[in-house]
């Protein structure tokens, strides 16, 4: 049985990049430099223009070649990487690091970095 909903449809979004949509917006622009992160141990916080910084950085170790010190990791050659991580200060920026074919100097600089 089909049930057809009372509401109208759902207007036709264009295909974008998830990153887009989360961090290019163009009211983001406006925004105050807000805390989006607090540790609650340490009191330490970080902004939204912070954290917009540390998911470049990892996405630049991601794609930066082998041969420059990166994971070489490429959209064109099929491979797509999704980071699933803990709204914690500790483990934003690690995380994307911990890659099965990651080498320990890139991946251990982030460990010491943000440990509690």
């Amino acid at each position: 049985m089909y049930y057809k909903s009372h509401y109208p449809p759902l207007p036709q979004i264009p295909p974008q990049n998830v990153h887009n949509i989360l961090f290019h917006r163009p009211d983001q622009a406006d925004w105050p430099d807000y805390p989006l992160h607090v540790d609650p141990l340490t009191g330490a916080s970080r902004s939204f223009r912070q954290f917009l910084e540390t998911v470049r950085d990892g996405a630049t170790a991601m794609g930066t070649d082998l041969n420059l010190g990166g994971l070489g990791i490429r959209a064109e050659n099929g491979e797509i990487v999704g980071v699933l991580s803990e709204n914690s200060m500790v483990f934003l920026s690690p995380t994307p690091m911990t890659q099965t074919n990651g080498s320990r100097r890139i991946a251990l600089p982030c460990f010491t970095r943000y440990s509690p």
